[in-house]
């Protein structure tokens, strides 16, 4: 049983007036979401047109169908911006304008070819097209990256959307199904019709999931990072020492870790207030990762106490770094309120072994007893757990590095 053209673009009325009502929802309640805004004016022109399109059969003129394929047009077009807004890339100048061209184009030629079935839906369906394949581009994953699950769904749907639209081409031009007239489909295009309007709200399904991902994603870092700092925080840090560890226990390659402590905090946070002593931790996490590799963890255990977790790196690497830690951050100055606050800190270090040091809460006891014995023995200096023994910086031979001869943590193959 065929559909009539009135039943079809009622139901494409009713489900996109639907998820228009759901995306100005998500959008009220997270307003720093860009993406929910373009695809509530998606939705909203995809209704109006749907709309539009009823008139069919009970208005004499043209144009109403014209401007509703203008709408539909403009309709794809958003949903291409949102995806773009979703991504925070910025949308190109020259789309918008194109949009406006190509939709001005469709309504003169709409009008031109009103009795020209092919001429008009071959041109609606590349119009339609083109902002499809430009949000598949945008869809598909970059080299080393992949998308989620909402990502990879929106793809599969849009690669139907699009076939969906060459078919119909293809069977108006071949004459496929028997003659179509401007009220009357025949079943072939009835059925790509109807397929059309449930591939587009099955594609704002994949939309909603992929809104699900990105803000799960952000729960999760908001869950494992540091409020102050924004670095790692405890949570991450021990999920990370357990991979390594586990890591070291399969490869039998050592890693090391290093505990950081800010020297005189308590004086910072006396003389200069408490928001300076923030501006402190937040200038030393900024310092020190800057002096580590990207495979490195830096993480804030709670208070002025950072931990750095290295891969791969045994004692005589882990050395280098916490030496070259304390030189740069002995050459580092904060400024607050027109005064210089200098930095100082002393480094506990500690080896991954598979006897004393095999858990996260046995080698961050060992760094942590570590840095007792720099504190003890005179701060401004790092201890290594494994022999105890005093590095002042004073005794250092290491001259200070410049940013690009940063000494690199050995293997465990290393000297």
């Amino acid at each position: 049983m065929l559909l009539n053209i009135p039943t079809i673009f009622f139901i494409a009325l009713l489900n996109f007036s639907a998820v228009a009502f759901v995306w100005i929802f998500v959008a009220r309640c997270y307003p720093k979401y860009p993406a929910a805004r373009a695809w509530a004016i998606a939705s909203a022109l995809a209704a109006l047109a749907s709309g539009l399109w009823l008139t069919r059969g009970f208005v004499e003129s043209f144009a109403p169908v014209a401007f509703g394929a203008c709408l539909m047009s403009f309709s794809t077009w958003f949903y291409w911006f949102g995806i773009r807004r979703f991504y925070e890339r910025d949308i190109p100048s020259w789309s918008g304008w194109t949009a406006a061209g190509l939709t001005f184009a469709m309504l003169v030629l709409f009008f031109a070819f009103e009795e020209n079935l092919v001429g008009r839906l071959v041109l609606y369906s590349v119009v339609q097209g083109v902002p499809v394949t430009l949000a598949l581009v945008d869809l598909a994953p970059r080299r080393g990256q992949r998308r989620s699950h909402g990502a990879q769904f929106a793809c599969a749907t849009l690669l139907v959307v699009l076939g969906l639209y060459i078919a119909r081409s293809a069977a108006v031009l071949f004459n496929i199904g028997g003659p179509s007239s401007f009220l009357a489909l025949n079943g072939f295009q009835s059925f790509a019709m109807v397929s059309l309007v449930f591939a587009a709200m099955v594609t704002n399904f994949a939309f909603l999931l992929m809104t699900i991902d990105k803000l799960r994603e952000e729960v999760t870092t908001l869950a494992m990072s540091d409020d102050l700092t924004g670095i790692a925080n405890r949570r991450q840090l021990f999920q990370r020492l357990a991979e390594e560890c586990a890591n070291s226990r399969r490869t039998k390659v050592p890693f090391s870790v290093l505990i950081v402590d800010l020297d005189d905090f308590k004086a910072i946070n006396d003389t200069h207030g408490h928001a300076a002593g923030d501006e402190c931790l937040r200038s030393l996490s900024h310092c020190v990762k800057g002096r580590l590799r990207t495979t490195d963890l830096l993480a804030r255990i709670g208070g002025d106490e950072f931990c750095v977790v290295l891969p791969n790196t045994e004692a005589h690497g882990s050395g280098q770094v916490a030496r070259d830690l304390i030189h740069t951050l002995s050459r580092h100055m904060v400024k607050w309120g027109g005064a210089s606050i200098s930095l100082a800190g002393s480094i506990g270090v500690a080896q991954w072994s598979p006897d004393r040091h095999a858990t996260p809460e046995q080698i961050m006891a060992a760094a942590d007893h570590a840095l007792y014995a720099a504190k003890q023995q005179g701060k401004v200096c790092y201890v290594q757990h494994e022999t105890l023994v005093m590095h002042p910086l004073a005794s250092a031979t290491l001259q200070p590095a410049a940013p690009d001869e940063v000494p690199q943590p050995s293997s465990a193959k290393a000297s």
